[in-house]
């Protein structure tokens, strides 16, 4: 009972109900004593755009219990396992400036369903989102200039949809970092591939 009152004094702190975006939370500020604790009670959330943020810092969510999170469109980098093990997330809104997805931003996101990337995303790295057992689509954008090893490793319902017309990335082959043999659909554009 004392933990979880301290876990709430934690979320009226630095965390201010915002119901007219739709979610539960939103995060004021990141530098306090305790935010791993408060994320297991938390569902839906998001960060506030005031925060001037650049990234969301490595290992932030991970193994919460959060369902949906909105990210503000200052970010451009997801840190190492910003999300990993995050067994209930659903919902990802990533911001348009996204760039880059660092190591294991999602792994094991096992009821993750669809992403959509950021025109302006150009890595994903190693073992981005290995073990999103229920992704089933993602779109890669022409941006992309490496994806790393392992990236899609046991996703296996996964479609990849590449708006290249082949490998989108210079520095990998296609079975290092598809090494499940997703299905891959090249020159996706606007719905369709040409």
């Amino acid at each position: 009972m004392l933990i979880r009152a301290h876990v709430r004094s934690i979320i009226e702190r630095y965390i201010t109900d915002i119901e007219a975006n739709n979610f539960d939370y939103v995060i004021r500020k990141l530098d306090y004593p305790g935010r791993y604790e408060f994320y297991t009670v938390m569902k839906s959330v998001g960060i506030d755009p005031l925060l001037y943020l650049e990234s969301v810092p490595a290992h932030l969510f991970s193994g919460s219990d959060i369902t949906e999170i909105r990210l503000p469109p200052n970010i451009k980098r997801l840190e190492e396992n910003v999300f990993t093990n995050c067994n209930k997330l659903t919902k990802v809104y990533l911001p348009d400036n996204l760039t880059q997805i660092c190591y294991g931003a999602f792994d094991n996101c096992s009821e993750l369903q669809e992403i959509r990337l950021s025109p302006y995303t150009d890595l994903i790295a190693t073992v981005a989102f290995r073990r999103c057992k229920n992704l089933t689509k993602i779109i890669l954008p022409e941006s992309i200039t490496h994806i790393g090893a392992d990236a899609f490793a046991e996703c296996s319902k996964l479609n990849i949809y590449c708006e290249s017309q082949g490998n989108p990335s210079r520095d990998t082959i296609v079975s290092e970092w598809n090494p499940s043999d997703c299905l891959i659909h090249y020159n996706y554009h606007g719905g369709q591939v040409i």
